[in-house]
């Protein structure tokens, strides 16, 4: 068996045309115009809420407008993701605007709360391709190496959403309807289809891959379940209720069941691989716990300013100004941290002290205080999450492979809106009770249960035209609502604050930034002294596989021309005993180490030059990448691979060993990776295999070909394999007083009168049939009056079965 390159390459089909800069903003228009629906809707009917409710009744449901649309976006996501690679990501992008303008539109025209709960539910089906399709896109559009500035265009758009939502929402619902909340999206829906249409050329090359319905439905299930124990526990039904324990126990079966069913279908939702790295799990977390939180927090917050302050739906939107310039602001100056060190695992857990302590600084909010002190009291929150969010995508992304990019960037989002669900729905059921408990405690059970569960309409605008006492008694109970909210929030978030600490500090994968060339100076003086920075990474070589940021660090003392660094493995461990050689651009070896214990290599170079650094370890795949050294040290951090192990038995149907079966191994795209025959023990062993997914294929003589998926993680993997017997009948045609009869023809029924085979005799009256299941089959003989006969095979030996003709 051979090996082949040393380092990952894309596959053919995953490698776009080059396209210009003009096409792929203009294509980005669009993409970024279906995202912005998505970001902007939730934001915008928050806003509109309270007036919404005023006007359909039902505020026990008031949390299902918001988690009927984050469920159905879940649950649509990874099927939307499956049908983009089935049948055409631009195509379903499309298909998913569609969806969700239909949503938008019966939105607008619900009648009932009922009606409203379930276009919203329409509406996140089409929010969830809008997402996902619109990722998948970028990575068709844009090569890796430039991925980072288009993906920081998306960035951008979330703090506008943030901010534009509640404003927008609030204008609409204040100046012209809450019902404008959803068909302001009808233009721009319109606007991002039309430039889908007619600006966007994709040339993706479809993969045919199996959606996983049961997964999904498995998934769907579970989460639903598990939203309604949140929601419903301790309000519509008692905690220890028989209605509230069979959605608990539904919930865990079908998420247990979720796990298994994952582990066993070739194109899983979620990879379960993925999981084996503590910094993806770790990140998955950290998403689920800021989005209950960062949901809770942007959907009962405009209820306080409108209940209590009397704001109106615009007024109450400028409440979380300060926190979502907040958030922009980290987000943009630790992005450019991270791109100048390299370092982020320091920033999630700032991120959750901050928040832990913004939510608390929430309780400051009284009845009476004043809309600037609570807009202001917000930015804490704002600060907090834009430490967090920004870098759960960035650990994600840099935990996973190449090939498993798109699954990852999903799962971040899935983990973040299931986490949004169940957030707005747990703090929504913690905001009724103790609205609830205050009005009960002030105006007796009976109003206080008449103006929360629908049967009496209080709109922002009617409670202040209530007798003073229900409206004191109003605005204590919305006041103590939210701050039950901000106290479950705090408790996410100083959760998440832990989990923070988990984090591993990988070495990022990646271009560093490349410094100013040195200036020219005369041999002593740069004997003497280091000049300007002058080192970079010029990106990797072709074929270059997984490798962290390359940087350029101040050398304490000047060194000279030095390579040094961090070899670790893809799950951050360091790479023991990894070999490092050193050639020129000509392919002259120019040095070698060894890296320590501690993955720490170091290298001096003749002097400033571009060279190749290749970085080997046994049991992980070598690695190559391409580097420009100056006069001053270059830090570089190589990532290998796992390189796996197959070995395995092959066994007929009584378990007996099939010595000199062909054995062979291909890819995801058919292309053989290695291939050999099994010992007379029938065992067979492959090394040196790339991690991943393969087809493992094997036939041998007398017995039928079987062909199984294998999923190979950088750890030996043993299959055994069971060929089924094929198995073969033939004889002699004979003619009373003839003998032997040449070209008599035969052929082949089986039990249920199938023709199976059809052959004619040679001379010598011979005639085979190979490659048959075990049971019963007739043979019919003809050439003189036919003769028919039956026989029966045992599927192993080869049996002999001669016919008689008559005249």
């Amino acid at each position: 068996m051979t090996v082949t390159d040393t380092a990952e390459v894309a596959p053919p089909e995953t490698v776009a045309p080059p396209r210009s800069t003009r096409s792929i903003y203009i294509a980005m228009i669009g993409l970024m115009l279906g995202m912005f629906l998505a970001m902007l809707d939730n934001l915008i009917v928050g806003t509109a809420l309270p007036t919404i409710v005023g006007d359909l009744g039902g505020l026990a449901h008031l949390s299902w407008v918001v988690t009927a649309y984050a469920l159905a976006t879940a649950a649509a996501t990874p099927i939307w993701g499956k049908l983009g690679d089935l049948y055409g990501r631009k195509g379903m992008f499309m298909s998913a605007i569609v969806v969700f303008l239909a949503g938008s539109a019966l939105s607008g025209m619900s009648q009932n709360m009922d009606q409203l709960i379930g276009f919203r539910a329409l509406q996140g089906l089409g929010a969830g391709g809008l997402m996902v399709g619109a990722m998948a896109i970028i990575g068709d559009l844009v090569p890796p190496r430039e991925r980072g500035r288009f993906q920081a265009l998306i960035g951008g758009m979330m703090p506008v959403a943030f901010v534009g939502g509640p404003l927008l929402g609030g204008f609409l619902t204040d100046h012209a309807s809450w019902r404008w909340a959803f068909y302001v999206n009808l233009p721009l829906g319109a606007a991002a289809l039309l430039v889908t249409g007619l600006g966007m050329r994709l040339h993706t090359q479809h993969v045919k891959a199996k959606i996983d319905f049961i997964g999904a439905f498995l998934l769907t299930v579970g989460v639903v379940s598990l939203t309604l124990v949140a929601s419903w526990g301790g309000t519509e039904y008692p905690w220890l209720s028989w209605q509230i324990i069979v959605l608990a126990i539904v919930a865990v079966v079908t998420l247990v069941l979720f796990v298994y069913a994952e582990s066993k279908v070739s194109e899983p939702i979620l990879p379960p691989r993925l999981f084996r790295s503590r910094n993806f799990s770790v990140a998955q977390i950290l998403s689920f716990l800021v989005g209950a939180a960062m949901f809770g927090a942007v959907n009962f917050l405009p209820q306080y300013m409108q209940y209590v302050q009397g704001a109106s739906a615009t007024a109450s939107g400028l409440l979380l100004l300060p926190l979502m310039f907040g958030m922009l602001i980290v987000m943009l100056t630790t992005g450019q941290l991270i791109t100048r060190n390299g370092r982020y695992r320091i920033y999630p857990i700032i991120g959750g002290a901050i928040l832990t302590a913004g939510m608390l600084i929430l309780l400051m909010l009284k009845v009476d205080t004043g809309t600037a002190a609570s807009s202001a009291l917000t930015l804490g929150v704002g600060l907090g999450m834009g430490f967090i969010m920004q870098n759960t995508m960035l650990v994600t992304q840099n935990s996973v492979e190449l090939r498993d990019m798109g699954a990852a960037s999903g799962s971040v989002t899935l983990f973040r809106t299931i986490g949004g669900s169940l957030g707005v729905a747990l703090l929504g059921s913690i905001y009724t009770n103790r609205l609830q408990d205050t009005l009960s405690e002030h105006l007796g059970s009976k109003a206080g249960g008449s103006l929360t569960d629908g049967g009496v309409h209080v709109t922002p605008a009617a409670l202040h035209k209530l007798p003073q006492m229900v409206r004191d008694a109003f605005e204590l109970g919305v006041t103590n609502g939210v701050h039950g909210v901000v106290v479950g929030g705090a408790v996410l978030a100083f959760a998440g604050f832990l989990v923070a600490w988990l984090i591993r500090e990988v070495p990022l994968r990646g271009s560093g930034p490349a410094a100013a060339p040195a200036a020219p100076a005369a041999p002593a003086a740069a004997s003497a002294a280091p000049t300007a920075p002058a080192a970079s990474v010029a990106g990797p070589a072709q074929g270059v596989g997984r490798h962290a940021a390359p940087t350029v660090v101040d050398p304490v003392p000047p060194r000279g021309s030095v390579i040094h660094g961090f070899v670790g493995s893809s799950e951050g461990a360091p790479a023991t005993r990894a070999v490092l050689t050193l050639i020129d651009i000509q392919g002259h070896q120019l040095g070698r180490t060894s890296a320590g214990a501690d993955g720490r290599y170091e290298l001096t170079t003749p002097g400033a030059g571009t060279y190749v650094l290749v970085a080997s370890s046994e049991g992980h795949e070598p690695q190559a990448s391409t580097l420009v050294v100056g006069d001053r040290p270059v830090e570089f951090h190589p990532v290998l691979t796992g390189s796996a192990g197959l070995t395995g038995l092959v066994r007929d149907a009584h378990g007996e060993p099939v010595p000199d079966a062909r054995v062979v191994v291909t890819d995801l795209y058919g292309e053989v990776v290695t291939t050999g025959t099994t010992g007379a023990d029938g065992q067979y062993a492959f090394s040196g295999l790339p991690s991943g997914a393969y087809t493992l294929a094997v036939s041998a003589a007398t017995h039928r070909p079987t062909a199984i998926p294998v999923e190979l993680n950088g750890a030996r993997t043993h299959k055994e394999i069971e060929l089924p017997a094929g198995a073969r009948i033939g004889g002699t045609i004979q003619a009373e007083g003839r003998g032997p009869l040449p070209d008599a023809r035969v052929t082949l029924v089986d039990a249920q009168g199938n023709v199976v085979g059809v052959t004619t005799t040679g001379p010598d009256g011979t005639y085979t049939f190979g490659d048959l299941t075990s049971g019963q089959y007739t043979i019919t003989a003809s050439g003189y009056p036919p003769v028919a006969s039956s026989v029966v095979l045992n599927g192993k030996d080869e049996e002999a079965h001669d016919v008689w003709l008559g005249h």
